[in-house]
Formats: structure tokens, C-alpha cells, sequence
């Protein structure tokens, strides 16, 4: 069985996989070099980043049964053209559960800590003390996205004292968030938050979600975290929302268009603290993600697909 890996893989673990499974051949090949390899046309499972495959990757590679995608958002595959061919997706959704929890509570403290102003102060040499600080302990934070990152971020708040609401597509109770609320209830859900981390994958239902009409019933003088797609915001409303409405901040990590460019006005805005899509870097990330590759190869061979983990339904595409 041959296996298409164009994700840039250390040495040791090409190494690691080539003498754990002997019998699979491995090509170790870019996007850009796997339609003119030749032995593309026999290749079965394909290992990349989600991102990278398009329609014209997929159509070099006709005897293709598996994407293992490295990353956790699949948004930008051609999912109907999977769907169309059997092709079965699985993705490395759980591997960000800690440097995204990391980062989403960092700037939730540091927002409560005024972190940013003082360093401001900092480059004026000001000894600044009439600034209110404030505490996470006890205030309430809504998490839209319930799934294993939103799980992460939930507990590590609970864990500070925080009360900590989830927002998922049905309601669905999950632990360890005090209560749930339908996507349909969003509204009511981050009314009264201190804070709003938005960890929702793209799909057809949460494209543009955060509007006006939703940022409205945000309360006066809470921040706003995304770490989720770009495209769930409406950057318009967003910026209206920091300057006309209630936000008193917003940190972003992901944008509709990336890179973000440099005549964004999210670049120069006073309220917006931005980061180019980082939250999920570690360098633990290919020691979590390849053991589900691993895991799913197993049952793969077995012809058990419905054993395989972090399978992607490529109806609801996620």
C-alpha cells in the first residue's frame, strides 16, 4: 500500500514510520511534486495539511480511499468531490486542545489585567496607577464550540472560578460547561459574558453568525476572542461593534482573508490586538497529531472504516 505524505515531516518521524509499518510504502512528496510522481496513480491514503488539497490534487490520484488531514478545520477541501468518490476524511481534531486553550485564557487575563495599557505605559516611561484592573474569577465567559478545543478552554476557566457557558448546534449538555445554548439561542447565550471565545468551525450554519444583530446583544464593555475561521465574522460588524457598539475589545487570531492585508483597518485599530493565525503552533504538534494517523491505519487496512477516529462527516463538514 502506497502512502502520499506532503506534510514536512521531521526526519524522525519519517524514520519513526517507515520502521513501525515495513509493509507501506511511503512517498515523500510535496503538493506541488505528487501529480507528476509516478506512482501517483497508486497511491491510497493521502497524509497532508487540510488546506493544501484542492480539486486537481485529488483528480491525480485516482486509487484514493483516505485523507488523513493534519490539521482539525477541513472547510477548504472539496468535500462534495470526496463525497462524490467514497473518499473517507479524518482529521486531527483534538491535537490544538492545549496551546489554543493556552492562548484564548492568556488574552482573557490579560485583557482582565489591563496587560496591554501597561505595556503602552511602559514605552511612554508612565508610573500609570488610576487604571481599574480587573479578575476572571467569578465573571462569566460564553465558548461558542463545544467540541475538544472548546472542552479545553471551558476547563481551564472553570478551573479560575469562571462561570462558563457553551454555545453547540443543538444544546447538547456537555461538560464541564454550567449550561448549554442551541446556535439558535446565540444571542441569549452571550448576553452578560465578560468575555466571548469563538472556537465554531465554517460551516453553512455559522458563516457569518457574528453580525451586528449578534455583537448587539454582546454586554457593554466585553471582549471578543476568536480562534475559530475568519469567515464566521463579519468583519463590518465587527469593527462596529468596537466603535460604536459594545465591545471593548476584540483579540483575533484568524480573518476572512489571510495573510490579513496591510490596509486592514484591524492592523491600526486601538481595540484590536491580532495575531497572523498562530494560536495552535507548538512544537508538540506532530507528536499529537501523527498517533491518530497511526491509530486510523490500522482499521483502515481491516477494511473497518466505522473503527477509524476523528471521521469527518462530509455532509455537515465537520
Amino acid at each position: 500500500m502506497r502512502v502520499a505524505v506532503t506534510a514536512p515531516l521531521p526526519q524522525v518521524w519519517r524514520q519513526r514510520l517507515e520502521e513501525a509499518h515495513p509493509d507501506v510504502e511511503f512517498l515523500w512528496v510535496s503538493e506541488k511534486e505528487l501529480p507528476s510522481h509516478p506512482h501517483a496513480g497508486e497511491v491510497e491514503v493521502l497524509v497532508a495539511y487540510g488546506w493544501r488539497v484542492d480539486r486537481g490534487l485529488l483528480e491525480s490520484l485516482p486509487r484514493l480511499k483516505w485523507i488523513q488531514a493534519l490539521s482539525a478545520g477541513v472547510d477548504t477541501l472539496p468535500l462534495e468531490d470526496l463525497r462524490a468518490r467514497g473518499i473517507i476524511l479524518t482529521n486531527a481534531r483534538g491535537v490544538h486542545g492545549i496551546p489554543i486553550r493556552e492562548y484564548a485564557v492568556g488574552v482573557l487575563l490579560a485583557h482582565a489585567r489591563r496587560i496591554p495599557f501597561f505595556w503602552e505605559k511602559q514605552r511612554e516611561a508612565h508610573w500609570e496607577t488610576g487604571m481599574r484592573t480587573d479578575e476572571l474569577y467569578g465573571q462569566r465567559v460564553t465558548v461558542l464550540g463545544t467540541g475538544a478545543i472548546g472542552r479545553a478552554i471551558g476547563e481551564a476557566l472553570h478551573f479560575l472560578g469562571v462561570e462558563v457557558v457553551g454555545v453547540n448546534r443543538r444544546g447538547t449538555p456537555v461538560e464541564p460547561f454550567a449550561r448549554i445554548y442551541p446556535a439558535s439561542s446565540v444571542k441569549e447565550a452571550v448576553a452578560g459574558s465578560f468575555g466571548v471565545v469563538n472556537i465554531l468551525p465554517l460551516t453553512k450554519a455559522t458563516r457569518n453568525l457574528l453580525n451586528r444583530d449578534t455583537f448587539s446583544a454582546f454586554s457593554p464593555g466585553s471582549v471578543f476572542v476568536n480562534v475559530g475561521r475568519g469567515e464566521t465574522v463579519v468583519e463590518e460588524d465587527l469593527l462596529w461593534a468596537l466603535d460604536e457598539g459594545p465591545l471593548a475589545a476584540a483579540y483575533l487570531d484568524v480573518f476572512r482573508e489571510e495573510p490579513l492585508p496591510s490596509d486592514h483597518p484591524f492592523w491600526r485599530h486601538p481595540k484590536v490586538f491580532l495575531t497572523p493565525h498562530i494560536s495552535g503552533q507548538t512544537p508538540r504538534y506532530m507528536d499529537r497529531a501523527l498517533p491518530i494517523f497511526e491509530e486510523n491505519l490500522k482499521p483502515f487496512r481491516e477494511g473497518r472504516p466505522e473503527a477509524m477516529i476523528n471521521r469527518v462527516s462530509l455532509e455537515e463538514g465537520y
